[in-house]
């Protein structure tokens, strides 16, 4: 029997974010006598899914988080951490500031270097995604082969030579798609543990941080109200911009009206919930719910940071931050009763059939790391 293909995903934290999400939704589709998964992280904390990791059989090792001043010190600890492991045909790396070192520091004990881009330009303020430039740019010339979200996800972080090269690959984010299938019996629950009724339930699902805008979200949600009394704001995540949120949500007036409920592993049952999912990003990659919604059958309302790749069906669309409040009030409002009586079970059909389902986007990574690993490098590839 062959042995498997050992491969390393080297991120942030498992958390419940959108890369973390697509990762487990790979380890849990990806056959583990023929591809292992191990992670490693950057922080000593738990993440959320380390307990499905350990259980499915997947090491964890610790790096230190890389502050850019501690330059030798985490290459150090790189080294350490390839010198002291079993081997790896493949390093797979998400965390995107540190990729040069710890992708250069794996090809030097013989693995394939990959690296992958989850986010465009303006996801981040701008003197953040200035120095992350600086630190991120030298993994073009690191990585033996490179995968994007989307098209632009690649050229903003690796440049069109390499997105136009055989070196790059698309990889949808997938999900399992049936998990997402419409449930009129979930949607009773929640909505009625929520205290919601029959009022309309605008929701969104993403880290409390700069890139979601969830500033602009509660200023619009404002309007919202304005134009239907029994409207509610539903929001699901966690981050750094948590308490200042809550502080604007006081000053609004909107304590009654906004459902801060954290991070949640019910994500289907709150999608069921919805009548209308909302999405202002800043810029994204390919947000992972945005796909998640539109399983679920909902109406979508997403920004141009969103995208075009993330509309696949006639109740998803695309509305300019410039608008403003007002026209995105109205856009919520008239969508969510347009679809209200829509059949939202043909939601998996869509996502299947754009290509976004997990067995697929497996099936395309398995195959570049079967390539990578039995070749020995990108240079093989073409």
């Amino acid at each position: 029997m062959a042995t498997a293909i050992r491969t390393l995903q080297v991120i942030r934290k498992m958390d419940r974010g959108g890369a973390e999400t697509l990762l487990m939704n790979l380890l849990r589709v990806i056959p583990s006598d023929e591809f292992t998964f191990d992670f490693a992280v950057h922080t000593d904390e738990v993440g959320d899914y380390d307990e499905e990791i350990l259980s499915r059989g997947g090491s964890i090792f610790h790096l230190p988080a890389f502050t850019g001043i501690n330059y030798v010190a985490y290459r150090k600890a790189c080294k350490r951490l390839f010198g002291s492991t079993q081997h790896y045909d493949i390093v797979h790396g998400h965390q995107g500031s540190c990729a040069a070192i710890y992708l250069a520091e794996a090809k030097r004990h013989g693995s394939a270097a990959i690296a992958h881009s989850h986010n465009t330009e303006g996801s981040a303020p701008l003197l953040q995604a200035l120095a992350f430039n600086v630190v991120a740019r030298p993994v073009r010339w690191v990585a033996d082969y490179f995968i994007g979200c989307s098209r632009q996800a690649g050229i903003d972080r690796f440049g069109e030579g390499i997105v136009e090269s055989d070196r790059f690959s698309f990889l949808p984010n997938g999900i399992d798609s049936a998990a997402f299938a419409f449930s009129a019996e979930a949607r009773r629950e929640i909505r009625h543990d929520l205290g919601v009724g029959d009022g309309l339930l605008v929701g969104h699902i993403g880290r409390l941080t700069y890139q979601k805008n969830h500033a602009f979200l509660l200023d619009l949600f404002v309007k919202v109200m304005e134009r239907d009394g029994s409207a509610k704001l539903l929001l699901i995540g966690r981050g750094e911009l948590e308490g200042e949120i809550q502080q604007k949500v006081r000053e609004l007036g909107l304590s009654d009206r906004v459902l801060m409920l954290g991070v949640r592993d019910d994500i289907s049952a709150i999608l069921s919930a919805m009548d209308i999912f909302v999405l202002p990003s800043h810029a994204e990659g390919l947000p992972l719910v945005s796909i998640e919604a539109q399983a679920s059958g909902l109406p979508c309302l997403f920004s141009e940071g969103i995208p075009y790749d993330a509309v696949l069906s006639d109740r998803a669309r695309i509305l300019s931050l410039s608008h403003g409040a007002d026209a995105w009030a109205d856009a919520i409002v008239s969508t969510a009763r347009r679809h209200a009586q829509d059949d939202r079970h043909d939601g998996i059909r869509i996502v299947v059939d754009a290509g976004y389902d997990i067995a697929d986007c497996a099936q395309k990574l398995c195959s570049i790391y079967a390539r990578l690993s039995s070749r020995g490098s990108a240079e093989d590839l073409r």
